[in-house]
């Protein structure tokens, strides 16, 4: 199984991906470089789950 994490930050955002051999990989996107036309949508509700 492969696990994503989100990291979110007021100018930019953090993605790292973890797959099933254990090997990981990250990109930091920072919001001050995306063009006009990008979007960017989160959805965050008061039932999301958390894995500790």
């Amino acid at each position: 199984m492969s696990s994503i994490g989100v990291d979110l930050h007021t100018n930019s955002f953090m993605i790292c991906c973890l797959d099933a051999n254990e090997s990981g990989s990250f990109e930091i996107y920072r919001l001050s470089e995306a063009d006009v036309g990008d979007g960017l949508v989160l959805e965050s509700t008061g039932k999301d789950a958390f894995e500790i």
